[in-house]
């Protein structure tokens, strides 16, 4: 039986910081789900996204996956304004 950590849940309070930023994947994309969040965001709304994406994509083992700058590249999508 699987203990639920409490520690790793994510709260909705940094989700509503970032949920109209988000950047979905497109119809003519072979993927279903979040992209990253929107370059245009407030720096608050960025890290609370890279935030809960690490606590939501962890290793296998738990660990967290590290913080470094491809993953900051790759969770952060330009927009044109």
């Amino acid at each position: 039986m699987c203990k639920i950590n409490e520690s790793l849940r994510t709260d909705v309070s940094d989700i509503k910081e970032f949920h109209k930023y988000l950047v979905f994947y497109g119809p003519d994309e072979n993927d279903v789900g979040i992209k990253g969040v929107r370059s245009d965001a407030p720096e608050c709304a960025k890290e609370a996204f890279i935030k809960w994406y690490r606590e939501n994509n962890r290793y296998e083992n738990g660990r967290l996956r590290p913080l470094s700058e491809s993953m900051r590249r790759k969770l952060i999508i330009n927009v044109d304004c």
